[in-house]
């Protein structure tokens, strides 16, 4: 994944996540950047500091925290 696609990946997440859209495109969000991470462990750093910012917002729904808490505890170690 090229730096590009990253930003990229990183952009329309933060889009799919925000408070107020669709729990099921919040999901779907978490379970991009998830899978993106598991084809290139480079950028679970990334993943890990966006998804726990996402947390500390207190914004979203409990089902969707679950989900991000559920991702986190997947996330491989950061090399």
């Amino acid at each position: 994944m090229t730096e590009a696609e990253l930003a990229e990946l990183f952009a329309g997440a933060s889009a799919r996540i925000e408070h107020g859209q669709p729990l099921a495109t919040q999901v779907t969000a978490v379970q991009l950047l998830l899978g993106a991470v598991r084809e290139d462990p480079r950028y679970t750093l990334q993943a890990r500091d966006f998804l726990t910012a996402q947390v500390a917002l207190g914004v979203h729904p409990e089902h969707l925290v679950t989900e991000i808490t559920k991702a986190l505890a997947q996330l491989p170690e950061p090399r």
